[in-house]
C-alpha cells in the first residue's frame, strides 16, 4: 500500500493532537477549585511536559498546511482562499495562546500556583479557539479530497516532496 497523501496524513494528525488537548484538560480539569500546592506541584511536570509536546507537534502540523498545502490549494482551488485565510489567522490565534500558555508552565512551581486562574483562562483560549479551528480544518480537507482530480494530486505530492 502507497504512503498516504499529504491531505491524509494532516486529518490523521488530528487524532495525537487531540490527545495531547484532551491530556491537557484534564490537567485543567485537576487545578480548577481550590487544589492543594502538593497537587499542583505533582502536576506541573506533567502538564508541562503536555503544552511542550502539544506546541512542538502543532508546530509541525501548522507547517506542512502553511508550507506546502495551503500555497497549493490557494494556486489550485482558489474558491478555498477565504476559508485558508481563516485557518492561517486561525494558527496564529492558537499558538499565540500555547506560547503563553507554555511560556507560564516553564514558571517555576510556586510561580505556577500563583497563576493558576491565568493558566486557566489562557488554556480555556486555547482550546475554544482549537475545537472550531480542528472543525474548520477537517471541512477544508474534505473539500480539498473532494475538488482535486488525480493529477492535481500527483502535483500536490510532488509538492509535498519539498517538505521532508
Amino acid at each position: 500500500m502507497s504512503d498516504p497523501d499529504l491531505l491524509s496524513q494532516l486529518e490523521h494528525d488530528h487524532g495525537p493532537l487531540t490527545e495531547w488537548v484532551e491530556t491537557l484538560r484534564q490537567h485543567i480539569s485537576d487545578l480548577r477549585g481550590e487544589p492543594s500546592p502538593a497537587s499542583v506541584r505533582a502536576l506541573h511536570p506533567a502538564f508541562s511536559e503536555a503544552v511542550e509536546e502539544l506546541r512542538d507537534d502543532l508546530l509541525e502540523h501548522f507547517g506542512r498546511e502553511e508550507e506546502c498545502l495551503f500555497p497549493f490549494l490557494c494556486d489550485t482551488l482558489p474558491e478555498l482562499r477565504a476559508r485558508i485565510e481563516a485557518l492561517e489567522a486561525g494558527h496564529d490565534q492558537i499558538c499565540g495562546a500555547l506560547l503563553r500558555l507554555g511560556y507560564l508552565a516553564d514558571r517555576e512551581v510556586d510561580e505556577f500556583i500563583e497563576q493558576l486562574d491565568q493558566v486557566i483562562n489562557t488554556f480555556g483560549r486555547f482550546d475554544d479557539a482549537y475545537i472550531q479551528h480542528a472543525a474548520d480544518e477537517r471541512d477544508l480537507l474534505h473539500r480539498a479530497n473532494a475538488g482535486l482530480n488525480p493529477a492535481q494530486r500527483a502535483a500536490l505530492r510532488e509538492a509535498e516532496r519539498g517538505l521532508l
